[in-house]
């Protein structure tokens, strides 16, 4: 008995086509979110490379955020960049840092001089181009890079 199988593979490919065409947006959606978040890493690190260079260039924030956003330029979203400096005492018993004033502050050990830190943060909002069942319409992706001041 011989049997017309010649639909089938036709019926089969409707049935898997959709699921094939959600799995392949999906991942495309997810790489264009994670090609923006290496790219926040990398406005942040211009930042914080611009800021370990020295004592004058690290208490200089609109030259960190500047220096930041000439990296951030490259990019297809707009990003945003924040600096902040603070300095902080560092208990080597407990190995926590207290957070302390940088102009009055001093720590309690035998180095009375407080370290001192620079924070600088990119955020951009990733907008999926495609609507997909189970993502939400955007993300607030951000990355944070702290480099100490020496």
């Amino acid at each position: 008995m011989a049997r017309r199988v010649s639909g089938i593979a036709a019926v089969e490919l409707l049935l898997i086509a959709p699921v094939f065409a959600i799995l392949f947006f999906g991942l495309m959606t997810l790489a264009l979110a994670s090609r923006l978040k290496m790219e926040l890493s990398a406005t942040a690190r211009a930042g914080a490379d611009f800021a370990a260079y020295s004592l004058a260039r690290s208490e200089d924030l609109p030259g960190i955020v500047n220096a930041a956003e000439v990296v951030a330029a490259y990019s297809n979203t707009p990003i945003t960049v924040s600096a902040e400096q603070y300095c902080g005492c560092l208990d080597t018993g407990t190995g926590v840092l207290t957070v302390v004033s940088c102009s009055t502050g001093s720590c309690p050990a035998a180095d009375t001089r407080p370290l001192r830190f620079v924070r600088i943060e990119a955020a951009a909002v990733h907008v999926f181009p495609w609507d997909l069942p189970g993502l939400p319409a955007s993300w607030n992706l951000t990355s944070t890079v702290e480099a100490r001041v020496f």
